[in-house]
């Protein structure tokens, strides 16, 4: 059965029409779905019971079973774990800082990236998700944080998956993030994370030019990144360089470079210097992260000492750099360790 987020309002117009209903009647599931966060087409009761008859027999609401909840010891962070309804999983958190509501949500289920420190890549590529799957991973958590009186402000997706292997169901679900009578999240307030695919770089910039973009770098030198990321073979360092280059241009928005902090591997002042050198000039912020521990990846984050060592370097080269602790860790949660598996335990 079809899934009805998986439809733009002019989609959902075309299907009201077709089946003899007037525009109002579009506008009120619209507004179910993203004003009122309804699951269910019994809680549509300003829709004629016939009509509600009908959605149900054309359309499932939410395609995600939640098969696992796991919260943080601080209570700032949660990841669910959903299976799609092929059975593949899913998993996105949920994430609560001093001044903003996050949440990270999947691409795809899997990856076929392969990163060697992350868990995604191991679990291999399974699917592409649709928009309407990928929007309704923000509904989940948005339908939950209204139950609370709160409200989400950030979406960022950067979980399992890499989002420009996805990039026109990306595309068609951030246009539903962003409208108005649709989720209503500021441009600003969405960010999509990429390994860095030149030509989806320029894409995005000419399709969304106020949306921020990350990109993990996580290596000064090719040899370096080919050894992490394989497919920097295919698009190596500097023809994403290039790529981020022309973005700015276009845009003139910052980019922010993610850099996983590896002991011993990609931590020493030359690294740093190195990345300093490839970034000069750029418009431009570097998150530094510490290693995330993974069952599979053997490997250690640096001494504090050491990643401070290498943030002022940064510094010196004119390019802010901010070190961030991933949110979750405890549970699994952090950058590079969804895994779509069940935790161990429940808070």
């Amino acid at each position: 059965m079809k899934c009805i987020l998986d439809l733009n309002k002019e989609q959902l117009r075309a299907y009201f029409h077709s089946i003899g209903q007037p525009d109002f009647r579009c506008a009120q599931v619209w507004h179910g779905l993203f004003g009122s966060y309804f699951d269910a087409w019994d809680k549509f009761t300003v829709l004629p019971l016939e009509l509600r008859q009908q959605l149900a027999q054309d359309f499932i609401i939410s395609p995600l079973r939640e098969i696992d909840c796991i919260q943080s010891p601080d209570g700032f962070t949660k990841k669910v774990l959903f299976q799609l309804s092929g059975g593949n999983p899913l998993e996105s958190v949920l994430m609560h800082y001093d001044d903003r509501i996050s949440i990270c949500i999947s691409s795809q289920s899997g990856c076929t990236i392969g990163c060697k420190f992350c868990a995604t890549g191991k679990l291999g590529w399974k699917q592409d998700l649709s928009s309407g799957e990928i929007v309704a991973q923000i509904l989940y958590f948005a339908k939950e944080l209204n139950e609370d009186q709160q409200k989400l402000t950030n979406i960022v997706i950067m979980g399992m998956g890499e989002p420009f292997l996805n990039y026109e169901q990306i595309k068609k679900a951030i246009l539903t993030m962003h409208a108005p009578d649709g989720l209503n999240i500021g441009s600003r307030r969405i960010t999509v994370s990429t390994i860095g695919i030149p030509q989806q770089i320029i894409q995005f910039a000419h399709d969304f030019s106020q949306v921020n973009l990350a990109v993990s770098l996580h290596a000064p030198t090719n040899e370096q990144r080919t050894t992490l990321i394989p497919i920097n073979k295919k698009f190596p360092i500097e023809e994403i360089i290039s790529a981020v280059k022309e973005y700015i241009s276009m845009t003139n928005r910052r980019v922010t470079f993610e850099y996983v902090m590896i002991a011993g591997f990609n931590d020493s002042a030359e690294d740093a210097n190195q990345l300093g050198r490839i970034l000069h000039g750029l418009l431009c912020h570097v998150n530094l992260i510490p290693l995330n521990n993974t069952a599979h990846f053997n490997q250690n984050p640096p001494a504090h000492e050491k990643i401070e060592k290498f943030q002022r370097i940064l510094n010196d080269h004119h390019i802010p750099a901010t070190i961030r602790f991933s949110k979750g860790t405890q549970i699994q949660a952090g950058c590079g360790q969804l895994a779509g598996k069940h935790g161990r335990a429940r808070a």
